[in-house]
């Protein structure tokens, strides 16, 4: 049986959750280094909750709120503007998953996307349904392969903020590999979730002028290594890499891209020669 925290502040009121760190702290290889990264993003929300009083102080709440509103509305007209630039109609794509390393059985990963004027509908019908094995991926997981690939064929310009959603919509039937029930397991979910992306990527190809990257990132793999005994001296590291992605009509061959998934990019060097001398 696995242990499952709902979700906790962190902080309350400016002050730490020092139960919930001792959780933390118990359950991490070097707790150093994590309590460490979350003690930075505190201190950059910190940071930026102090700005924002600043500028609510210079222009009032309410301009900002006005200000704020206008933003994501902008970002709204020039998405349905991208969008509507697309043909209308339905391009559906599969893909699969050879197995779940339990049954030995293809596992389908279908999406279609439907254009229809200014908006955009991504359909997971069709797909497997949930499995035994741990690679059970969940419907935000979906939307995100949705929003990523979506939001990489488009302008540069259009601004990445929550009015870029209004426009999409993505479907995830319950009980299938993206939105299975409980308790499905879903440790290894980034397989199935980077199988959607090229999923999506595959369908968007055959939507004509939605030029796109070909479909590449059939899995992610990962390695991960550590040294020491001692909590001090000890060190981990850990990467994810990316495929090499074919050709396309708009793109040239790529034989060392990155990983789609931001938070996991490869680190400098010097910095993890520094930080992790194994």
């Amino acid at each position: 049986e696995g242990l499952r925290i709902p979700a906790l502040k962190f902080y309350e009121e400016g002050r730490p959750n020092e139960t919930l760190m001792r959780i933390i702290s118990k359950n991490v290889r070097v707790p150093r280094a994590v309590l460490g990264d979350l003690a930075s993003q505190v201190a950059a929300c910190s940071i930026a909750e102090r700005e924002f009083l600043k500028l609510a102080e210079r222009y009032g709440f309410h301009t900002l709120e006005t200000y704020f509103a206008e933003l994501l509305d902008y970002t709204e007209r020039m998405t349905r503007a991208e969008i509507g630039g697309w043909p209308d109609g339905e391009f559906r794509f599969e893909d699969v998953i050879d197995d779940d390393g339990i049954d030995d059985r293809p596992i389908p990963i279908v999406v279609t996307v439907t254009v229809r004027g200014d908006e955009l509908i991504a359909d997971y019908t069709g797909s497997s349904e949930q499995v035994k094995g741990a690679i059970n991926a969940s419907p935000s997981f979906a939307k995100s392969a949705v929003y990523l690939t979506v939001r990489s064929v488009m302008d540069a310009a259009v601004p990445s903020n929550a009015g870029f959603f209004r426009p999409i919509a993505v479907i995830t039937p319950p009980g299938t590999i993206v939105n299975p029930a409980l308790p499905a397991a879903f440790a290894a979910r980034g397989l199935t979730g980077f199988r959607m992306i090229d999923a999506m990527l595959g369908a968007l190809a055959r939507s004509g002028p939605a030029a796109s990257r070909p479909p590449a990132r059939a899995a992610t793999p990962g390695s991960a290594s550590g040294a020491g005994t001692s909590s001090a001296a000890r060190s981990s590291s850990s990467s994810l890499s990316a495929e090499p992605a074919g050709a396309a009509p708009a793109w040239t061959a790529s034989t060392g891209p990155r990983t789609p998934a931001s938070a996991c990019r490869t680190s400098p060097v010097k910095l993890s020669r520094s930080s992790r001398p194994s």
